[in-house]
């Protein structure tokens, strides 16, 4: 991490992210937010999707102001800040607006100083950045601790989570990959999904990722997006719940090991890809 904070609390920043769309990244964000809350984590969640945000949608909260009107000045933080379930706060992102997909120099720097005032407001940060291997993916994943990356047991989001991996460890301090995979039918089909990843980041990035843990494919997650309810209020007795709240137990035990960097905002294609992962 390029900068770090005299903080008298530190304050976790993990930015969540996949090579593929599709894959449940930002319905997972969510619910691992409230699962950390259940934990005694005050959390925050940034949805970093500026031109196609939802994060709202999938909490059904409405809100006034985005991540666009505070870089254009036209409210505070404490203004486009809200509130969802048990008090996870929530910086939701416009929707359809295609010149925030790709931030310039200005708008980054803002935003990096926005990073900083958020940091007051939590002592964990979860970023839901876009799919794929956008500027802006690479930007926001570059504020974090820790990277998160989601897969499926798919080959193509198996293809493009290695692409993703690929792209952001040439960027400096970038090797530092936790890996989630989502709906699988067993924890062994997960960690098969890992081992491929692993040995291929290995092999040809120098770098080893670790295991993160998996989500099981679960009915009830579709349903709970449906009645725009986190899985964990709306089944929360489901295997896909259990897991989300395993998967925060994870990351509360990394933080209390000390692994991360100093907290604060730090700071090739798939198709290549393809041939090296086989």
């Amino acid at each position: 991490m390029a900068a770090g904070r005299q903080r008298a609390q530190r304050t976790s920043i993990y930015a969540v992210t996949s090579g593929k769309g599709g894959v449940g990244k930002t319905n997972i964000v969510l619910n691992l937010a409230l699962a950390l809350t259940d934990a005694g984590r005050k959390v925050l969640i940034v949805d970093a999707d500026l031109g196609l945000g939802n994060l709202d949608v999938l909490l059904g909260i409405r809100h006034t102001y985005t991540m666009e009107d505070i870089l254009g000045q036209r409210c505070s933080l404490e203004e486009a800040l809200v509130e969802g379930p048990k008090g996870v706060k929530l910086l939701a992102a416009a929707s359809g607006v295609e010149e925030l997909t790709r931030l310039d120099t200005g708008q980054k720097m803002r935003v990096f100083s926005l990073f900083h005032k958020l940091c007051d407001q939590a002592d964990t940060i979860l970023i839901d950045t876009a799919s794929g291997i956008s500027s802006n993916v690479i930007f926001f994943s570059s504020l974090a601790d820790r990277i998160l990356l989601m897969a499926t047991p798919e080959p193509t989001s198996i293809t493009d989570a290695y692409a993703t991996m690929k792209v952001l460890s040439l960027m400096p301090g970038e090797q530092d990959f936790r890996l989630m995979i989502n709906q699988v039918e067993s924890e062994r089909q997960g960690r098969e999904v890992y081992r491929t990843l692993r040995r291929a980041a290995e092999h040809f990035l120098k770098i080893r990722p670790a295991w993160f843990g998996f989500v099981s494919r679960d009915r009830n997650l579709q349903r709970a997006v449906f009645s725009q309810t986190p899985i964990l209020e709306f089944q929360p007795d489901s295997r896909a719940s259990a897991d989300i709240r395993s998967l925060a137990a994870t990351l509360m035990a990394s933080d209390t090991a000390g692994e991360g960097r100093d907290s604060g905002p730090k700071r090739s294609h798939p198709a290549a890809a393809r041939q090296e992962i086989g």
